[in-house]
């Protein structure tokens, strides 16, 4: 069975897809997140310009979405990384080792890209997590 996940006060999505899906079955729950990007519930851009607190904002809009499935940060097993600019890349990982820091970081895909959607963003992250896997 699959559920979509949209959680309250999440800004409504950029074209038509669902943020996250929850995929119940004998294999157990898995919860797949679309490409999270920096904005707040209203929809706008947080930090422009501004790599560290762009990823703290995915981060947790990840996590947002993951809640809604039941599951959280901890329980990721894969991400893809999306940035525009390869100058970002430490700032990024830095702030992405902090999100991971007590555990084994998920499995990571990072690709430089022209650009999102939105040109103010400049990282997007997309999740695979199995519910119940938090202090593999």
């Amino acid at each position: 069975m699959t559920t979509p996940l949209l959680p309250p006060d999440f800004g409504a999505p950029i074209g038509r897809y669902t943020p996250g899906l929850l995929s119940t079955g004998p294999c157990g729950d898995w919860v797949f997140v679309s490409g999270q990007v920096a904005t707040d519930a209203q929809g706008r851009t947080v930090g422009a310009q501004d790599i560290r607190t762009q990823t703290r904002q995915v981060f947790a809009n990840l996590a947002a979405v993951l809640a809604e499935g039941g599951a959280a940060l901890s329980d990721l097993l894969s991400v893809t990384v999306h940035l525009t600019s390869r100058a970002d890349f430490a700032g990024f990982t830095e702030e992405r080792n902090r999100v991971f820091a007590h555990r084994t970081p998920p499995t990571s895909t990072v690709v430089i890209v022209r650009g999102l959607v939105v040109p103010e963003h400049l990282v997007e992250v997309s999740g695979i997590a199995r519910r119940g896997t938090a202090g593999r």
